[in-house]
């Protein structure tokens, strides 16, 4: 059986395909696809992987091809994004799959009505079922926990480090992060904050802040919020770019909490809150968007829920903090343990025999997707459109 992704960014150029075990600082959805083709490449020897991208991508045992190649009789996978991309490719006969890595995809994309799409997760399924009437969920694998043994924090009272990891741009929140950032230090006394990431799209703007990369738009934004924190806790944030897999791993080894997007804009099923609760590292977020999938497993510490003050009152609590620093691991560890069915689960599609999934999701939720839609179709997009002429 003959299966070729596909995906031509940027950002995997000189990149290998290999089992990571983490992001290496690209996009997630470049990530989970170099990830998800070398472990279904190793599980099963009747599946023929084949990736096609005109960028410097290495591997010894998955074929590159390029548009200077013809694809036939093949399934193709590819996510919306790459939509253009496929059309400059020389195909035929081929079943094709598309791979949602966005909720609302759906908005953008009625004009065409594909057989087949993907989603990542329950919101985000809910929100594309526009795109096709055969849809599926298949999971982004998990990250795997860190040994319990090296839970090197596990035991520590007051929590004094906290963690953004992500994209640095709009959608992800890290300004809404730092708006708040004085107030959360005034309760965690000699608390510091490290933001692990940049742009991991390589915008061609540069920047000059630690060579994080943001768009020049974005600096202008996060330099406004600095600029209004007094020196004290200015001085407490540290930006640290994109670092190594093992400098990240030092970082989040030593942090206690995460505040990662308050907003949850964006998120189709967020890996950066995934990421840290291997870590046992509780995360505050909105759970909202596709980031509703991971935050109802911790409505306590949910901005769409509660309030920031009632979340710090929470942690400031020994004994909340540490039954959740608990919970957030043994989910990991529950979670981790799905992968074999999330990979079978490719396979499944690929033979035409996954099942549809059974949702039921909360009534505001239906509701927001709906008056989204509708916002979006109507408002918001015609309205940019307008914007270029």
């Amino acid at each position: 059986m003959d299966i070729v992704f596909l995906n031509n960014s940027k950002s995997l150029r000189g990149l290998s395909i290999k089992n990571y075990s983490s992001n290496p600082g690209i996009g997630g959805t470049e990530y989970v696809t170099l990830k998800i083709i070398y472990e279904l490449n190793k599980l099963s020897e009747k599946l023929k992987i084949r990736f096609a991208t005109e960028q410097k991508v290495i591997s010894k045992e998955i074929k590159i091809i390029t548009r200077k190649e013809k694809i036939e009789n093949s399934i193709l996978v590819l996510p919306i994004s790459q939509i253009n991309y496929l059309n400059t490719l020389n195909i035929k006969n081929c079943r094709i799959i598309l791979w949602s890595h966005h909720p609302h995809d759906s908005i953008n994309h009625l004009k065409h009505k594909y057989k087949e799409v993907i989603s990542l997760g329950e919101y985000q399924y809910a929100s594309n079922k526009n795109i096709s009437n055969k849809s599926f969920i298949i999971q982004n694998p998990y990250p795997k926990p860190i040994p319990k043994k090296e839970l090197l924090r596990a035991n520590f009272s007051t929590p004094k480090n906290f963690v953004f990891l992500g994209a640095i741009g709009p959608a992800k929140g890290l300004h809404l992060v730092l708006e708040n950032w004085p107030k959360i230090r005034r309760k965690f006394k000699n608390s510091n904050l490290r933001v692990i990431g940049g742009n991991l799209y390589r915008e061609k703007e540069k920047s000059g802040i630690n060579l994080l990369n943001f768009s020049i738009s974005y600096e202008k934004v996060i330099e406004r919020k600095l600029n209004k924190m007094s020196i004290e806790d200015k001085d407490s944030i540290s930006f640290l770019g994109l670092i190594s897999e093992s400098e990240k791993d030092k970082v989040l080894k030593d942090s206690d909490i995460a505040l990662l997007n308050p907003t949850g804009k964006s998120e189709a099923a967020p890996a950066s809150p995934l990421e840290c609760y291997c870590y046992g590292i509780p995360v505050i977020a909105g759970g909202d968007f596709g980031a509703f999938d991971n935050m109802k497993k911790f409505p306590e510490l949910d901005l769409k829920i509660n309030k920031l003050d009632t979340i710090i009152d929470f942690l400031i609590d020994e004994k909340n903090y540490k039954l959740i620093k608990k919970r957030t691991y043994e989910f990991a560890l529950e979670s981790y343990k799905k992968n074999n069915s999330i990979y079978s689960a490719w396979i499944k599609l690929f033979n035409n025999n996954l099942e549809k999934p059974n949702i039921k999701l909360p009534s505001v939720i239906y509701k927001k997707i709906k008056f989204r839609e509708i916002y979006y179709r109507f408002i918001k997009y015609p309205f940019k459109k307008l914007r270029r002429f």
